[in-house]
């Protein structure tokens, strides 16, 4: 028989091939047993009748096939040809296999030296950055190993602006003056007699809330809080508990509010800036009884935190990809940077002249601490992956500048890090304190960095910071996770929110309540 392609088969072998195949053996293309052409012999003529006969023509017998012995020589020479060509199979297939053994294992070595190179390579970006941190250090007054040096370092940062910075001249000066005043009055800063003590806070308990939304919550060092949730805005003063202002928030169908802070500038003006999921940052002026909408910028991905610098005067907006300054007077990005991993919080010193980021990689989460006046990390600190989603919740600095604390969602673990040392100074392992949560949602210093809180869940865990003590935990009535911690002016009290988009009240833990009073 024969294939369109033109090979002749014998009809029974190629029949039981397209039994399991249907592609001619040679040419591979698709074939069928219709496909197949019969090939006939052509037709002979019977001589004693002159009938026609179709009958195949005989082909003559080869003469070493007409007696037994040639054909036992035939078959045996078939044999040795058979035996022959086994043995060169065979070769040939073990020299495959001794290819293939030494590809694998060059395969092998090859990525044990990748691996070993990009150790290598971790280790001396670990160096330079260590040696960043050494020349850094001149400008970032917080790093400083000891008071004495800390001084010195700031009379060194003053005396020139950073090379290339991308800081306005006049602005790097005012945040280089501010730092040096608030660091030389830090030291000799001491809480009142009248400071909650350990004490008093290991007898937290909650209390009354709050008549304002609380799916964010921003508190500033003067005495006013803002609160807020899909709906409005409000803003409240901690001394009198009245509300100052309120306003109606415009948000598109899928926006939701995603970070929040207050300002109060040094001529008296109260601003409140709010990031939404959709990108936009929206300042507002606090008025006497309204909310004036002052600018709106779009940055790009959802803003996941608002961060205010000492100077009153421009704030720290993070989101997916960036970290942009934005101006309150020129109502535009002064400054920024960005990142090919992903960020999800920021916070700036109390100094001024640091700030630090929470930064996803492929292999790790880490906390990154930038020099504000060039933008470059000065220091890295890692927690470790704990599965997939796992990023940086939450930074906060203490108020002395020489601690920054931090949490990692899918763990119960924040950690101290000391910013003189660049090492863990404390691990707060909060898993025997709570039950059901999945990781730490929030951590934030007290106004004197005597204490630290840290939100898991619905609970609020209280420590001492020196010594570090475990004080009391709070399991609050809110109806989610924690999403914002903010201390009161006295340590009296913590003011709490969750991310619930009916926007229940702010929930309010302390001794008593008569302790809010005295704010």
């Amino acid at each position: 028989m024969v294939t369109p392609s033109g090979h002749i088969y014998e009809s029974r072998i190629i029949k039981k091939h397209l039994a399991t195949d249907s592609v001619d053996p040679i040419s591979g293309e698709p074939l069928t047993e219709n496909d197949l052409i019969v090939l006939k012999v052509a037709p002979t003529t019977d001589k004693n009748d002159d009938k026609v006969s179709t009958s195949r023509l005989i082909t003559p017998r080869l003469t070493s096939h007409t007696s037994i012995p040639g054909l036992l020589s035939t078959l045996q020479n078939e044999w040795d040809s058979l035996m022959l060509e086994t043995h060169s199979l065979k070769s040939q297939n073990l020299q495959l296999r001794e290819e293939l053994s030494l590809a694998l294992y060059e395969v092998d070595a090859a990525k044990r030296v990748v691996a070993r190179l990009v150790k290598e390579r971790d280790a001396a970006k670990e160096s330079l950055k260590n040696v960043k941190v050494q020349f850094a250090q001149a400008g970032a007054t917080a790093v400083e190993p000891a008071e004495k040096s800390h001084s010195h370092a700031e009379k060194e940062s003053s005396a020139a602006p950073a090379k290339d910075s991308p800081w306005p001249e006049d602005l790097l000066n005012e945040m280089t003056t501010l730092s040096q005043t608030l660091s030389q009055g830090r030291r000799k800063r001491k809480a009142p007699s009248t400071y909650t003590s350990s004490t008093s806070i290991a007898e937290f308990k909650e209390l009354d809330d709050l008549n304002i939304p609380s799916t964010l919550i921003a508190r500033h060092p003067s005495g006013i809080l803002a609160g807020f949730n899909k709906k409005k805005i409000v803003v409240c003063d901690l001394e009198t508990k009245q509300q100052i202002a309120q306003a109606n928030l415009r948000l598109s169908k899928d926006e939701y509010p995603s970070a929040l802070a207050s300002i109060v500038q040094a001529s008296g003006e109260k601003y409140v800036a709010i990031g939404t999921s959709a990108g936009s940052l929206t300042v507002y002026q606090v008025q006497e009884d309204s909310l004036k909408n002052q600018f709106k910028l779009k940055l790009g991905s959802a803003v996941s935190s608002i961060s205010v610098h000492p100077t009153q005067s421009f704030v720290l907006a993070s989101s997916n990809d960036s970290l942009s300054f934005v101006s309150l007077s020129s109502q535009s990005i002064i400054a920024s940077t960005g990142s090919s991993d992903l960020l999800t919080t920021s916070a700036i010193h109390p100094d001024g002249m640091l700030f630090a980021a929470g930064v996803t990689t492929a292999s790790d989460v880490q906390v990154r601490i930038y020099d504000i006046k060039s933008l470059e990390v000065v220091a890295t600190f890692t927690h470790e992956q704990n599965g997939e989603g796992t990023k940086v919740s939450s930074i906060d600095f203490s108020e002395n500048g020489y601690y920054v604390a931090s949490s990692v969602s899918n763990s119960l673990t924040a950690k101290i890090w000391d910013l003189r040392k660049l090492t863990c100074a404390k691990e707060i392992d909060v898993s025997s304190e709570v039950e059901g949560a999945n990781g730490v949602s929030k951590v934030s210093f007290d106004e004197f960095g005597t204490a630290i809180a840290v939100g898991v869940g619905a609970s609020v865990c209280t420590y001492s910071v020196k010594p570090f003590k475990h004080l009391v935990t709070v399991k609050t009535g809110v109806s989610a996770d924690i999403n914002s911690l903010k201390w009161s002016l006295n340590g009296s009290h913590v003011y709490i929110s969750s991310y619930n988009p009916t926007g229940e009240a702010v929930k309010v833990i302390g001794k008593n309540q008569n302790a809010m009073e005295e704010d």
